[in-house]
């Protein structure tokens, strides 16, 4: 962004700051307004038709009535600072670990949001949370940081560009799921179709390579370039990457690697982490340049290869 744009106070360029709703969701849904929580701010964006419903009195729907053009945010737990922008959609109200943003006439909303999506804001939410084991943080710390304010044709230009980018991401992304989904039906009917006669057998079997990769000791903080090393926060699912969870390790440490190279069309498993006791598998398949030409994994993520004629 240019050097030569007044600076702001976020804060300053809102109308109005607002805490959101105290309530319990209920799943009917024939019961009020949609009820936006923190855990209905995915990266990819707000999936209405997960989001559960919420009774509230109507003299307060509309003290927290989500319109188009808000911004809501994230005040606590490991999500503090996670954002979405509100499109055109349902009923909905918001609860009261979110805040919502409307912002002024000097602000657009959408180009607000994408700045609030840059590294500069997560840096500033990192700055006011600190090493808090439990991170929060107020309205007014979440809205003191100050951000560049070009002209307003200026402001609709990048948010027009940067929302065409994302519209063309999330359609990927849902072509993404439906053609997996379309993959798992094909494989299911084949498995039904064989009934008996299909040779089941114990996957480590067939398995020619199960490892994992590993990093240099003592971690690689402040690597910024090199080759990617990929670890278990980034296998999703097929297709998909989050390119900003990028790490790297040195291009010495990579060719030194006995373990852990990764091949084309290699299975990545989710080795561990998420909640303690509970183990959800997560998988996914690289190759061919996606992500990368080059890169290997961490101790975190195991590599499955199968013999021919499996695939």
């Amino acid at each position: 962004m240019s050097s030569d744009w007044p600076t702001a106070v976020l804060a300053d360029l809102c109308d109005s700051i607002d805490y959101g709703y105290t309530a319990s969701a209920v799943a009917d849904s024939s019961v009020g307004p949609k009820f936006l929580r923190i855990t209905d701010i995915r990266k990819d964006g707000l999936r209405w038709d997960t989001v559960p419903h919420v009774e509230i009195d109507p003299r307060n729907l509309e003290k927290y009535q989500l319109n188009p053009g808000d911004i809501v945010v994230a005040r606590t737990g490991a999500f503090t600072g996670s954002n979405a922008y509100v499109e055109p959609s349902v009923s909905a109200v918001f609860a009261s670990y979110l805040v919502r943003l409307r912002t002024g006439p000097r602000l657009l909303s959408r180009f607000a949001y994408y700045f609030m999506q840059s590294q500069a804001y997560r840096d500033h939410v990192a700055s006011v949370v600190g090493g808090s084991a439990q991170p929060n943080a107020s309205a007014k710390a979440l809205t003191q940081v100050e951000m560049p304010i070009p002209p307003l044709g200026d402001q609709r230009w990048i948010a027009n560009t940067l929302g065409m980018l994302d519209d063309k991401i999330a359609l990927n992304r849902r072509m993404g799921e439906t053609l997996e989904q379309l993959a798992r039906n094909h494989f299911h009917q084949v498995l039904d179709a064989s009934g008996d006669r299909a040779p089941y057998r114990p996957l480590g079997d067939i398995l020619a390579v199960i490892e994992t990769g590993r990093r240099p000791k003592g971690g690689i903080k402040g690597i910024t370039a090199g080759i990617p090393s990929v670890g278990a926060e980034s296998i999703t699912r097929i297709g998909e990457f989050d390119y900003s969870k990028t790490r790297y390790v040195p291009d010495d440490y990579f060719k030194s690697m006995s373990r852990g190279v990764v091949e084309d069309f290699d299975v990545l498993l989710y080795k561990d982490g998420g909640k303690p006791g509970v183990y959800e598998p997560h998988v996914s398949q690289f190759g061919l340049g996606f992500p990368f030409d080059d890169f290997c994994i961490n101790e975190h993520v195991y590599r499955l290869r199968v013999f021919p004629p499996y695939t």
